[in-house]
């Protein structure tokens, strides 16, 4: 019986620990575009990165992009904080940048 409690809570303690990094690390595509949730706000991530929750985002990113300043996603918006490093060697000619970026990095 103690067995028994102790392997139920150890499961509970793990499922719950799980599903906050889960949450924490969450991407999703939208509008072409494939962000990952950074607390408050989302980065714009590479194309072809592996997308959590919803559909495949883009392999590639091609031509003109434009970026939002704000995301709405699961009943939640999200402000566009940084795009990194999401365009690097990539076929875009012009990134349109609409979001007040806490960092825009080189490259």
């Amino acid at each position: 019986m103690i067995v028994s409690t102790f392997f139920k809570r150890a499961t509970l303690v793990a499922a719950i620990g799980l599903s906050g990094l889960v949450a924490g690390a969450q991407t999703f595509s939208q509008g072409g575009l494939i962000y990952k949730i950074s607390k408050t706000n989302v980065v714009v991530q590479k194309a072809g990165t592996k997308v959590t929750v919803g559909e495949a985002g883009p392999t590639a990113y091609e031509g003109e992009i434009t970026v939002p300043e704000t995301v709405d996603y699961n009943g939640k918006t999200y402000k566009v904080s940084d795009i990194a490093s999401a365009f690097k060697a990539t076929n875009v000619t012009k990134v349109v940048v609409k979001a007040q970026l806490a960092e825009l990095k080189r490259g």
